[in-house]
């Protein structure tokens, strides 16, 4: 809570204290508020790529293993730096049939590094 949050639950409280008080009182046993990032995007959607068509619009219901597959990456943050794991579904059955995890991201991640394989473990690349 920063000070004038922290003044107005006192005030409440019926305890009557200002807000510069408050925030001497802070600064004196060091209590700083926790102020959230600004959400950063990450997209760039204004580039001369093209861009695939659609097919799913948004209809992820199958019941057919393997008919359809999917693929999502996440950015993970470590001490060293950004991880990317790349991961593949089949909506069959919404379970991971393959993943990879890489300290570059590049499209070629999604597609090279990925060992998909079915059910009967045969490698499908």
């Amino acid at each position: 809570m920063e000070a004038p949050r922290i003044t107005k639950a006192l005030n409440e409280k019926r305890i009557k204290v200002s807000r510069p008080r408050v925030g001497r009182i802070m600064e004196k046993i060091h209590l700083r508020s926790i102020v959230k990032k600004k959400f950063k995007v990450t997209t760039d959607s204004n580039h001369k790529f093209t861009v695939p068509e659609n097919k799913l619009d948004r209809n992820f219901k199958t019941g057919i293993l393997g008919d359809l597959w999917i693929s999502d990456i996440t950015y993970i943050r470590t001490k060293q730096g950004w991880l990317y794991l790349t991961t593949a579904i089949d909506l069959g059955d919404r379970k991971v049939i393959g993943w990879a995890l890489s300290a570059k991201k590049q499209a070629d991640n999604t597609r090279t590094d990925i060992s998909l394989r079915s059910r009967d473990s045969v490698c499908l690349q």
